[in-house]
């Protein structure tokens, strides 16, 4: 009995070749030219940029989870439940001025900040190799007396391509924090790519409130919008 094991084609593309073959077909002709850097790079269009290690680590975490589209046969709505955390698309608490929908955002005990739950990504190509910021605006919706979370239990990255030639990343945070309940809170992070390419932008929340939910502006914004 012969076990198929599967084989990346050489050139670098990622992409998977016939049993006993080395190149998709038309690959070879210039795929034996590349270095090694170079097909890391023609990979990566393929596949997607690399996410740094502290990234890596976050979304492992994720776990099982459940996704509705339209969901109870409402067109457009959206709802997934996480072990950590509901997040919905809502369309009656939105910020005056900013999208014409928001995601709330209700964890459950499971969000602590060692497992976080990604509320939201974004993904901007072709960001100029100069200082950039980009933010977002969030809000509470409810009063909680135990307070409001800090900047690492609540936060924007951003990650970016940071050599100028390399295919590495690094992650930028945000670092501020909400003050006042049911009030927009502007969340900016900035930092300076090495090379023109694209940018991911993530939300985290990694903490568990008598507050019932957060809301999330479905905008990136490069200047404050409040």
């Amino acid at each position: 009995m012969i076990i198929q094991i599967n084989k990346k084609c050489q050139c670098g593309c990622g992409k998977i070749v016939k049993y006993g073959n080395r190149w998709i077909h038309g690959h070879n002709s210039f795929g034996r030219k590349f270095s090694e850097k170079t097909r890391e790079k023609i990979g990566l269009a393929h596949k997607g940029m690399k996410h740094s290690e502290e990234s890596k680590k976050k979304m492992s975490r994720v776990g099982s989870y459940l996704k509705s589209e339209d969901h109870n046969q409402v067109e457009g709505a959206s709802y997934a439940e996480y072990w950590n955390a509901k997040i919905e698309k809502e369309t009656t608490e939105v910020r005056v001025g900013g999208a014409t929908s928001s995601i709330k955002v209700t964890p459950n005990a499971n969000c602590v900040a060692n497992f976080p739950i990604m509320a939201m990504e974004w993904e901007e190509s072709a960001v100029p190799a100069a200082e950039q910021t980009r933010g977002v605006a969030i809000k509470q919706g409810l009063a909680d007396p135990t307070g409001f979370p800090t900047n690492v239990q609540l936060w924007l990255e951003a990650e970016y391509y940071n050599h100028a030639t390399n295919c590495t990343v690094a992650t930028a945070v945000s670092t501020a924090t909400i003050s006042v309940y049911n009030t927009w809170t502007w969340f900016p992070v900035t930092y300076t790519p090495a090379q023109v390419q694209k940018v991911r932008y993530r939300v985290w929340l990694g903490v568990k409130k008598s507050a019932e939910a957060y809301y999330i502006d479905n905008q990136l914004y490069d200047a404050n919008p409040i």
